[in-house]
């Protein structure tokens, strides 16, 4: 495994399932921040797998909303991905085990962008993983869910 040594002294090790993190800040639907409840230290993460609409699309309000209902200041477990061009730590994440990512997909409110550009290559989550995202999508779709509701259907 790679250990990421960050500039202030904290290491991680890429692929570890970490606990004991709050999340304090939602920036939109698929970026947000956390802090370590060990070293109260504070994390910039985006969740690998999805893409949630910006500021300015259609359901991008919508979209925080529901990773704010998600997430709501519970502890999360982290698995670290890699590191993203923003310097924010590309993650999988799960709350009282269910995979954030997955939830939010399946809502309708994110679409899967399975990108592993950013993802050290023994880290690339599996086919079954990305299948099970992109089917989560389909039924959001046909259910007319989120992004793929009336809501957006002009903008599409």
């Amino acid at each position: 495994m790679i250990v990421l040594g960050l500039a202030f002294g904290a290491g991680f090790i890429y692929g570890k399932k970490w606990e004991g993190y709050k999340i304090t800040r939602v920036v939109d639907g698929d970026t947000l921040g956390a802090t370590d409840l060990r070293t109260n230290r504070d994390w910039r993460l985006r969740l690998w797998g999805i893409d949630a609409p910006e500021a300015k699309e259609c359901g991008a309000k919508e979209s925080k909303e529901e990773l704010e209902k998600i997430v709501g200041g519970r502890k999360v477990e982290i698995k670290i991905l890699g590191v993203d061009g923003f310097g924010r730590y590309v993650v999988r994440l799960w709350v009282d085990q269910r995979e954030v990512a997955k939830t939010i997909v399946a809502a309708g409110w994110a679409r899967v962008d399975v990108s592993t550009e950013s993802v050290d290559d023994d880290l690339k989550p599996s086919l079954a993983d990305i299948g099970e995202m992109r089917r989560l999508e389909e039924k959001a779709k046909v259910d007319r869910l989120g992004v793929w509701s009336d809501l957006c259907k002009l903008v599409r």
